[in-house]
């Protein structure tokens, strides 16, 4: 975790806080992966598939993309 830095812990941080957020009562429109520090858009390939049980371990909520490229994130490419 060392080689990392602060940076890199202060966004797992970030994102192990922001990973308490219910999706099904929130409305959240952004949803980011915490291993890949990518977030995903609706329309996008993996939108959909991002709020599927298999991904609620690592699964971030956010409420724009500004706030996920914030937390470290950046946008899929799908």
């Amino acid at each position: 975790m060392k080689r990392f830095g602060l940076t890199f812990l202060g966004v797992i941080l970030v994102a192990s806080l922001v990973k308490a957020i219910d999706f099904s009562s929130n409305g959240c429109s952004v949803v980011g992966n915490a291993n890949t520090l990518i977030y995903h858009a609706p329309g996008g390939q993996f939108y959909d598939q991002m709020h599927t049980k298999k991904y609620e371990d690592h699964r971030v909520c956010f409420k724009s993309e500004s706030e996920a490229s914030v937390a470290g994130y950046r946008r899929s490419l799908r």
